[in-house]
């Protein structure tokens, strides 16, 4: 139960949605296994926006998830952000939940500021969503960066969709 309810709390949290166009990829559980192992790595970072009157919205108490990099997260990256850290408008395609359920997620504190420990070597995809109320309207959206550890070491993200 946990699993499923993960992976429509990703999709909604990506998105706003639970279904949509199907993504041109196969889900390979071996491709993700990263996930499951431990490691010396450490991901330390920060997860903010900045408004057009120049004032910071963090993500604040938002979930920030880290993805092992396979060929889905590839494609499903490519699909959401087309080459950009930063999205608010293309809608989120159907996804396998196996995919969803390796990964690892984490609360960011009222600065923004996270942390994931214990990290196997490898590359990893880091996404989260900021939103803020602009008058009546909805404004902020999805960030991703990628990032890559190796011999254990502890990398440090800004995540500001630049």
């Amino acid at each position: 139960m946990r699993p499923v309810l993960l992976a429509f709390l990703v999709i909604g949290c990506l998105a706003g949605c639970v279904s949509g166009p199907k993504l041109e990829a196969n889900f390979d559980p071996d491709q993700a296994e990263a996930a499951n192992q431990s490691g010396f790595g450490a991901v330390n970072g920060q997860a903010y926006l900045r408004r057009s009157d120049g004032a910071v919205i963090y993500a604040a108490g938002s979930q920030i998830y880290l993805i092992p990099r396979s060929a889905y997260a590839d494609a499903h990256m490519a699909y959401l952000f087309q080459g950009k850290k930063f999205n608010n408008t293309v809608e989120e395609p159907a996804t396998d939940p196996r995919y969803l359920t390796m990964s690892k997620r984490t609360k960011a504190d009222e600065t923004g500021r996270f942390r994931f420990d214990l990290l196997a070597d490898g590359d990893y995809y880091l996404l989260t969503k900021i939103t803020w109320k602009d008058g009546k309207v909805q404004a902020g959206g999805n960030l991703m960066e990628f990032v890559s550890l190796n011999g254990g070491q502890s990398v440090e993200v800004f995540m500001t969709g630049e």
